[in-house]
């Protein structure tokens, strides 16, 4: 599986200065995310994703996350048509982000919103909606994209916290998925991760009652019924 998943090109900070005349248009499509075969996910998306998505997880340790798998072939992306409209009902955070991302020079302890400047989606002909307003502030719209972003990162910190319970219980074993096509032979997809499910029902009693407790049981169900949508690349 392909782990650089970032469509950004050209990342730079917002700025009311620098990006004044900024306006971003809300019909330009997903084209952006054609050559993408996996998307990260956070917790909160999984019962939504799990309907249409094989949910699998990659990474190490402090970078294991899980992913939504959007084709089985390298560059390719399944659910984006050639008009760049997205043929999934639920199209994940990651991607509905785009053109905005946080960075961190601090190790977390602050972000700053940064656009990525290639985006298409981008224009200085006041088409869309404007990003700030003509004194400085932010617009109305881009608030709405701070508070969005702001949540996505605390989604994505609950996610790593759910990442790290799933290595700390062994829960997590290596998964390839082989799946029928066209072709003589099955096109086997690897170097994932998917939740064992003998390592499950390996767990103590203390450790099953941590993840019913946190609703993180229900979050490894989703996750391995999931897996039933790797037919929906069959006979591609």
């Amino acid at each position: 599986m392909n782990k650089k998943v970032l469509f950004y090109s050209d990342i730079k900070p917002l700025s009311s200065v620098d990006h004044s005349d900024l306006f971003l248009r809300d019909d330009a499509g997903y084209a952006f995310a054609r050559k993408v075969n996996a998307v990260p996910l956070t917790t909160i998306e999984f019962t939504k994703a799990a309907a249409e998505y094989a949910i699998v997880f990659a990474g190490e340790k402090e970078s294991m996350a899980p992913y939504a798998v959007l084709s089985i072939y390298e560059g390719d992306n399944h659910f984006v048509d050639e008009d760049g409209k997205f043929k999934a009902s639920y199209i994940p955070a990651f991607i509905r982000r785009y053109p905005f991302v946080f960075t961190t020079f601090d190790e977390g302890k602050n972000f700053t919103l940064c656009i990525d400047l290639e985006s298409p989606s981008l224009n200085s002909e006041c088409i869309g909606y404007r990003l700030f307003e003509q004194d400085g502030r932010q617009s109305e719209y881009l608030s709405r994209i701070v508070a969005f972003m702001t949540e996505y990162q605390r989604q994505f910190n609950r996610t790593s916290e759910f990442c790290k319970k799933l290595q700390e219980f062994d829960l997590l074993a290596p998964f390839s998925a082989q799946v029928k096509t066209d072709k003589k032979e099955p096109h086997t997809l690897t170097g994932f991760y998917a939740v064992g499910k003998d390592r499950l029902k390996g767990l103590s009693d203390s450790q099953l009652r941590q993840l019913v407790q946190s609703d993180e049981l229900g979050l490894i169900y989703n996750h391995i019924q999931s897996m039933v949508n790797f037919d929906r690349f069959a006979r591609i």
